[in-house]
């Protein structure tokens, strides 16, 4: 994710609108609390994958928010 751009520090590459706009239909797909897709999500190890984006990205308030979001969908479901 670090670009060789001769400047020090190198330069990191961004999120990208296509990886934002993915975890942003994923965490709207949680919304559904359809047990399918809970169970397929965890299986595909996709939380733990949003996890490591929004610490790959500190900087991106939007990436966090959007784990936040899901982090608390995930809460709520189980205590139901």
């Amino acid at each position: 994710n670090v670009f060789p751009t001769g400047i020090w520090p190198p330069v990191k590459a961004r999120l990208g609108f296509v990886r934002f706009k993915t975890l942003e239909l994923l965490v709207n797909l949680m919304k559904f609390n359809n047990i399918h897709l809970h169970e397929q999500l965890v299986q595909h190890r996709v939380i733990g994958h949003l996890l490591d984006l929004m610490f790959a990205w500190p900087d991106n308030n939007f990436v966090h928010h959007q784990v936040k979001d899901l982090i608390v969908i995930i809460l709520y479901s189980q205590s139901e």
